[in-house]
């Protein structure tokens, strides 16, 4: 848990990509961490943890990932994925991102 508040966060860190409830999975469907993730923090360790695990990482909400889609997560409905290259936000993505100097952040839709 990044912070006992959601919106508190969200007020000290307007422009944070942030995923709360998190389920960081692997390309085979495997979990290896859930929690609430900043993206804007911690795509690097995402990445890394891509590298290391020699696959692709995939962070899902928390409904595509835990409750009836514990055994087989919902890979396809990912917020953002990386194989620790480039970093991809997926279609599920209701919030406008952007790519800053490879940092993630939103803006507000204008």
């Amino acid at each position: 848990m990044i912070s006992m508040s959601k919106s508190g966060y969200h007020e000290a860190y307007p422009t944070h990509a942030v995923v709360f409830n998190a389920n960081v999975c692997t390309a085979d469907g495997n979990k290896v961490w859930y929690g609430d993730l900043d993206l804007t923090l911690d795509e690097p360790k995402l990445k890394q943890l891509a590298r290391t695990l020699d696959t692709t990482v995939y962070v899902l909400s928390e409904m595509d990932g835990r409750f009836e889609n514990e055994q087989s997560p919902l890979l396809d409905r990912f917020v953002y994925c990386t194989d620790g290259g480039i970093g991809e936000l997926g279609d599920i993505v209701d919030t406008v991102y952007e790519f800053v100097d490879g940092v993630i952040y939103t803006r507000n839709r204008s």
